[in-house]
């Protein structure tokens, strides 16, 4: 997956629509679903807190200080 290619080409207009974007595809390439929940549900959120940290920084440098 590359970042730049889905912040680049995707129709979502604000920083929030292409941070939800990356985080939902971020979380389905990783398997960070409800059944991982359920099984693990501390590294459901250790995952989560990942993904979403990761997003942010996307955001940040694409997007905000760009």
């Amino acid at each position: 997956m590359v970042i730049n290619e889905i912040v680049s080409k995707s129709s979502a207009n604000t920083a929030h629509e292409q941070f939800e974007l990356i985080m939902r595809r971020m979380m389905g390439s990783r398997g960070v679903d409800e059944a991982f929940k359920v099984k693990d549900q501390l590294g459901w959120v250790r995952a989560v807190n990942n993904i979403r940290n990761a997003a942010e920084e996307i955001i940040f440098s694409t997007m905000i200080y760009a």
